[in-house]
């Protein structure tokens, strides 16, 4: 079965942030992030049931690769990516982001 995948402004914003991020520190870096990333929204539209809910409706997949965690919802065979959190940062700030929505 195929799963839309929908990524919300604010988890955009957080892949945009990181890539640019990661290729000021070292070119092809960025592409790097977003070709993993890119692996584990294949995992997700698979077998979205998989991963483990976190936070309220929340499913979490984390990165290994690099220190951030996918927040998604799976309904009606959609995946709505709501955040991309890196994990040094304040978890208020997702729990804000998440309970917003």
């Amino acid at each position: 079965m195929y799963n839309e995948l929908i990524i919300l402004p604010d988890a955009q914003n957080d892949i945009n942030t990181a890539y640019y991020f990661y290729e000021g520190r070292e070119q092809g870096l960025g592409e790097k992030f977003l070709e993993v990333l890119d692996f584990e929204f294949d995992r997700m539209k698979e077998n979205p049931d998989l991963f483990q809910i976190a936070f309220g409706r929340y499913r979490r997949v984390v990165i290994h690769k690099f220190p951030f965690i996918i927040y998604y919802v799976f309904e009606d065979a959609k995946l709505i990516i709501y955040s991309v959190f890196h994990t040094s940062q304040d978890i208020e700030k997702l729990t804000d982001r998440l309970k917003a929505q």
